[in-house]
C-alpha cells in the first residue's frame, strides 16, 4: 500500500526574501550613475546650443554667460526640438517612400534569415573541418613575423582608434545642438522677435529707438531692430515691455473659479 502523501507535488519555491531588496538596491544605484553619466553631456548640449543661438547673430557668447541650471534646462529644451524635428522629418521620410521603406524590410528580413539558416546548416561542418586542419600544425617562420608585426601594430592602433572615438563623441555631441541652436535663432529672426519685449534704447549716435530683447546676462542685452543686433549694458536699459492684451483678452473669456 502507497503512501498517497509521497506523490504529492512540492509546492513551488519562491524567490529568496533577499533578492527583491537586492533588486531594488540595484535599480538605486544604477540611476544616480546614470544620471552622473548623463550631466556631463546635457551641459555640453546646452552650451552647444547656446553658442549656436547666439553665433547665428555674430554675438560672443562669453557675453551671455549662464549657469549650470540654465545650461541644463537649455539642453532639454535643445532635446525636444531635436526629438520633434527628427519624429517630424522620419515621418515626412516614411511618408514619401512608403513603397521602398516595405522593399528594404522584406529585403533585409530575407537577408538575414537566409544568412543564419545557412550559418546554423553549415556551421558544425566548417568547425570540424577547422578542428581537423588545425591538428599539429608545424610552426612557420612568416607566420610568426606576422604575428609580431600584430603585436607591434595593434597598440598604436587602439590608441588611434580610442582618439578617433573620443572626436566622434564629442562632435556628434556638439554639432548637432549647435546647428539646433542656429535654426531656433533663424525662426526667431524671422518672426522678428515679436512676442519678446519691447525696450527703448539710445544707439550708437544717440538717437532713441524701440528694440525687442533677445537675451539678457549680468552685463549685457542682446537686442533686435530692424535688421540689426546690438549688445548694451543691463544699465542702459530702464524698463522692458511686454503687450499681454491677447492674454488679457483669452483670460476674461475664461470662467472664474469659486
Amino acid at each position: 500500500m502507497t503512501d498517497d502523501s509521497t506523490h504529492a507535488t512540492l509546492p513551488p519555491q519562491s524567490q529568496p526574501p533577499l533578492a527583491r531588496p537586492r533588486r531594488a538596491l540595484g535599480v538605486a544605484v544604477l540611476i544616480p550613475l546614470l544620471l552622473a553619466v548623463a550631466t556631463p553631456f546635457l551641459y555640453l548640449h546646452g552650451k552647444a546650443y547656446h553658442e549656436g543661438y547666439l553665433g547665428y547673430f555674430d554675438l560672443e557668447p562669453s557675453m551671455f554667460p549662464l549657469d549650470t541650471a540654465a545650461t541644463l534646462m537649455t539642453a532639454v529644451m535643445a532635446w525636444a526640438q531635436a526629438a520633434t524635428a527628427g519624429l517630424t522629418g522620419l515621418t515626412a521620410l516614411l511618408a514619401a517612400n512608403i513603397g521602398l521603406v516595405l522593399a528594404l524590410f522584406v529585403l533585409a528580413v530575407l537577408l538575414f534569415g537566409t544568412f543564419n539558416y545557412l550559418i546554423r546548416r553549415y556551421r558544425p561542418a566548417l568547425e570540424r573541418s577547422r578542428r581537423a586542419q588545425a591538428g599539429d600544425a608545424p610552426t612557420s617562420w612568416w607566420r610568426e613575423l606576422v604575428r609580431s608585426a600584430l603585436y607591434l601594430f595593434l597598440p598604436g592602433y587602439a590608441l588611434f582608434a580610442l582618439l578617433l572615438m573620443v572626436a566622434l563623441i564629442i562632435l556628434l555631441n556638439v554639432v548637432p545642438f549647435v546647428k539646433i541652436g542656429a535654426d531656433q535663432a533663424a525662426r526667431d529672426l524671422q518672426g522678428e522677435f515679436s512676442r519678446a519685449p519691447a525696450v527703448q534704447v539710445a544707439d550708437m549716435v544717440g538717437a532713441v529707438s524701440e528694440y525687442r530683447l533677445i537675451q539678457c546676462s549680468t552685463l549685457f542685452c542682446a537686442l533686435y531692430a530692424r535688421g540689426t543686433v546690438m549688445a548694451v549694458p543691463v544699465s542702459a536699459i530702464n524698463a522692458a515691455v511686454t503687450d499681454v492684451g491677447d492674454k488679457l483678452a483669452t483670460g476674461q473669456e475664461r470662467p472664474r473659479r469659486e
